[in-house]
């Protein structure tokens, strides 16, 4: 009886120690699962927030396309049919007023036009 009673024993510690290992088991998958959900939500936030940025850069860039095509209309425009021939001068140097006149006289258009219109209209 009692080799038995020893058998019995070394089974219930046994399987003791197999509940406790399962329980500990449970325990670790369910922590890695959250971690997982976590780490799978965090990847959707950085794609959106990265197709976002890309979205921008294609906005940017194709503003700023369109600006450069409009001033080179712009400078085509004051560029002197006779002197065509010189159109690299001709075009740094009336490229050069425009951008003068820009950079000198848009601040003070719109502030003038912000004082008149109110401040939130010509946010820049």
């Amino acid at each position: 009886m009692s080799s038995g009673m020893r058998l019995a024993g070394k089974l219930h510690r046994h399987i003791v120690q197999l509940q406790f290992s399962e329980a500990t088991a449970v325990r670790q998958l369910d922590a890695a699962q959250k971690k997982l959900t976590r780490l799978e939500a965090q990847l959707l936030r950085t794609e959106q927030s990265m197709d976002e940025k890309d979205r921008t850069i294609y906005h940017n860039s194709l503003e700023a396309r369109n600006k450069v095509h409009h001033l080179k209309r712009t400078v085509q425009v004051f560029t002197p049919f006779k002197y065509s021939h010189y159109s690299c001068i001709n075009t740094v140097q009336v490229f050069s007023s425009v951008a003068f006149l820009l950079f000198v006289f848009l601040p003070v258009v719109v502030a003038a036009l912000r004082s008149r219109c109110g401040h939130y209209v010509f946010a820049l």
